[in-house]
Protein backbone atom coordinates (compact mmCIF):
# COMPACT_ATOMS: atom_id res chain seq x y z
CA UNK A 1 0.00 0.00 0.00
CA UNK A 2 1.13 3.42 -0.34
CA UNK A 3 1.98 6.11 1.87
CA UNK A 4 -0.85 8.48 1.01
CA UNK A 5 -3.79 5.16 1.33
CA UNK A 6 -2.32 4.37 4.55
CA UNK A 7 -2.45 7.47 5.63
CA UNK A 8 -6.13 7.73 4.29
CA UNK A 9 -7.05 4.64 6.01
CA UNK A 10 -5.74 5.97 9.11
CA UNK A 11 -7.42 9.05 9.01
CA UNK A 12 -10.88 7.15 7.93
CA UNK A 13 -10.22 4.50 11.36
CA UNK A 14 -9.68 7.85 13.91
CA UNK A 15 -12.96 9.77 12.37
CA UNK A 16 -14.93 5.98 12.65
CA UNK A 17 -13.25 5.73 16.13
CA UNK A 18 -14.18 9.11 17.64
CA UNK A 19 -17.75 8.78 15.89
CA UNK A 20 -18.16 5.12 17.63
CA UNK A 21 -16.26 6.59 21.11
CA UNK A 22 -18.49 5.34 24.10
CA UNK A 23 -18.35 9.12 25.51
CA UNK A 24 -16.34 10.07 28.58
CA UNK A 25 -17.18 8.11 31.71
CA UNK A 26 -18.43 4.70 29.60
CA UNK A 27 -15.22 2.95 28.59
CA UNK A 28 -11.70 2.84 28.80
CA UNK A 29 -11.04 6.18 26.26
CA UNK A 30 -12.29 8.44 24.04
CA UNK A 31 -12.22 6.55 21.18
CA UNK A 32 -14.16 3.61 19.77
CA UNK A 33 -11.19 1.56 19.36
CA UNK A 34 -12.75 -1.84 18.22
CA UNK A 35 -14.41 0.07 15.33
CA UNK A 36 -14.15 -1.87 11.91
CA UNK A 37 -13.97 0.16 8.19
CA UNK A 38 -16.05 -1.69 5.63
CA UNK A 39 -15.02 -2.32 2.18
CA UNK A 40 -17.16 0.21 0.96
CA UNK A 41 -15.57 3.05 3.11
CA UNK A 42 -12.33 1.80 2.21
CA UNK A 43 -13.28 2.16 -1.45
CA UNK A 44 -14.80 5.34 -1.05
CA UNK A 45 -11.39 6.69 0.00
Amino acid sequence: MTLDDAVLRARAFVRAAIAAAPGFGAGHGPLGHHVTLSAEAIAGL
